[in-house]
């Protein structure tokens, strides 16, 4: 901090500095404020949400030579094995570490660097929320040093961002010159990727990492231009190729459902499971390699008050792994497809399958309990950002309790017991996707996420909330803010709640309440493009037991 002399009278004072601890460390600009540096490269997170030039970081003397450095996970210790040893990807990596991005040289031309720089400052934060997209970001640009379809598939999706952003805009000029030439370039690059990543196929010993790589930026391009099944091929091919590794490596013991904060590329893909389950067809899931159960040893060491959001984090992502066993293969009965999140399985009467989802709404309940005395103190003492990723967890854990509920229950009248709990969910939500556009900007550009956020919360309600006020929002929500998230559209999930809540309110009563032989179990479509055939059974009248089968098709 700068020295502040002040004007006295009769003299000059000099106001000594304020006793900071020296700064040690972080780029230039964050030494010169004196502030700490989140130290992100190329520039940090606190330079740029602050419109500040990041000045860089000084170069320092390696304690070890580089030359041979390679992009290794280090022990994973997102999931627990008998060993934990076990889950490493291969150490033998052609990936390597230079810097944290690529030198101008590597590009073709101006265009290329722009649209890199697009990604690494913009779209990289945006593809996951701004607490989890730090390892992402980062993974993303050390890869594209040596690896080149890396390279053209992060221009490919930063092209992909900039046509985004024309696509809301209101200046019909600039839509008409740019918009094309966005568009055919992100084409151009992604086709540039393919043809390395084709190239690279052909090679004697394969890289796992550099494979698991490949799905993961194909299915971000092809889930972001709406190719919902060459997306979940990607997210497929991804977990075979895992399975696989750990089949040949003899790496049998089944991978428990706890999940580290930290993340790296296994964490990435484990974050990827209720896109599978949503899509996956029958039998798939019996070798998925991340949907199983968890140890009752993990569970019994759920503390009565969570300490940090990171240790509820542990446990919130311990629920959804459950949740994601039991909806894939807890009812050993075959379920319709894509019915997902909703009544695929409905009624569910088996005594084993009863007890599995009456412990996990236990241990989602316990939760809740845990996470109270937290939730209090995040709000009256953390930043934006963290209230932001605690609102995100009530949010999961509230998802995955109305989810799991719905596997047993009979009745949709009990769903109206949750309405506090839609309400609060809701709100969350927006409060979410208002943290996500910057300042005064109005109508929110079309965004990208490869993780499940807050379409599948929003969806579900939209289905399982009768209230009109709560129910409205959710879809207002949905088809307000474009987002795609992993193979999930929300304009895609607002119009089948809107058609829900349509032929449901046909029978709306006299006090506003939609009576019990009105409401639909669920909802199944059949995708065919940019277009969906919706179909769903309803009763016909109060008093008869004869079930219509509605149709609808709708497009986005």
């Amino acid at each position: 901090m700068a020295d502040v002399l002040i004007e006295l009278p009769n003299h000059t004072k000099r106001i000594p500095r304020r006793g900071l601890p020296k700064v040690k460390s972080g780029c230039i600009t964050c030494k010169e404020r004196r502030v700490k540096c989140g130290e992100e490269k190329p520039e940090c997170l606190r330079c740029i949400r602050f419109g500040t030039d990041c000045g860089g970081y000084p170069p320092r003397r390696p304690k070890i030579s580089r030359s041979k450095a390679s992009l290794q996970p280090k022990a994973f210790s997102g999931f627990l094995y008998e060993d934990i040893e076990q889950l490493k990807l291969p150490r033998k990596s052609s990936v390597a570490i230079i810097k944290a991005e690529p030198s101008t040289n590597v590009f073709r031309n101006d265009g290329e660097s722009r649209y890199f720089d697009v990604f690494s400052r913009k779209t990289a934060f945006e593809i996951l929320p701004i607490f989890a997209a730090g390892s992402f970001r980062r993974i993303m640009l050390q890869a594209s040093q040596s690896d080149p379809s890396i390279r053209h598939a992060i221009v490919a999706l930063g092209a992909l961002d900039k046509t985004s952003q024309l696509v809301s805009t209101n200046n019909e000029e600039a839509i008409k010159v740019n918009l094309r030439h966005h568009h055919e370039s992100a084409l151009n690059q992604y086709a540039l990727a393919l043809k390395h990543m084709r190239e690279g196929a052909d090679a004697a010993t394969p890289d796992l990492r550099k494979a698991l790589l490949h799905c993961l930026v194909t299915l971000c391009f092809e889930a972001w231009n709406g190719n919902q099944s060459l997306a979940m091929a990607q997210i497929q091919t991804g977990f075979k190729l895992i399975q696989a590794w750990k089949e040949e490596t003899n790496t049998n013991s089944p991978l428990s459902s706890t999940v580290a904060h930290d993340t790296d590329l296994l964490q990435i893909f484990s974050r990827l499971d209720v896109q599978a389950i949503s899509f996956a067809q029958d039998g798939w899931l019996k070798k998925h390699p991340f949907v199983t159960g968890n140890t009752k040893e993990f569970w019994d060491g759920m503390p009565s008050e969570f300490e940090s959001l990171e240790e509820a984090d542990r446990y919130n992502n311990g629920i959804a792994r459950r949740s994601m066993h039991i909806l894939s293969s807890g009812t050993g009965r075959p379920r319709k497809l894509h019915t997902f999140p909703v009544n695929g399985w409905w009624g569910e009467k088996n005594p084993t399958v009863v007890a599995n989802q009456q412990a996990l709404l236990g241990d989602c309940h316990r939760w809740l309990a845990s996470f109270e005395p937290l939730w209090q103190r995040v709000l009256e003492t953390e930043t934006l950002e963290r209230i932001i990723f605690a609102k995100l967890q009530r949010v999961f854990v509230r998802t995955a309790l109305h989810g799991v509920f719905i596997l047993c229950c009979s009745d949709e009248m009990l769903y109206d017991q949750w309405l506090d709990s839609y309400s609060e969910t809701v709100d969350f939500c927006e409060d979410v996707l208002k943290s996500l556009e910057p300042p005064g900007k109005w109508p929110p550009d079309p965004k990208f996420s490869f993780d499940s956020i807050v379409i599948i919360p929003l969806y579900l309600i939209c289905h399982k909330c009768r209230d009109r006020t709560v129910r409205r929002k959710a879809i207002s929500l949905l088809l307000t803010y474009s987002r795609r998230e992993g193979v999930w559209d929300s304009i895609f999930a607002g119009k089948m709640g809107q058609w829900a809540m349509e032929i449901e309110e046909e029978y709306i009563d006299e006090q506003g309440r939609i009576p019990a032989w009105a409401r639909i179990h669920g909802m199944a479509f059949e995708n065919q493009g940019r277009k969906a055939i919706l179909t769903c059974e309803q009763q016909s009248s109060e008093t008869s037991t004869e079930m219509l089968i509605r149709h609808k098709t709708v497009a986005w």
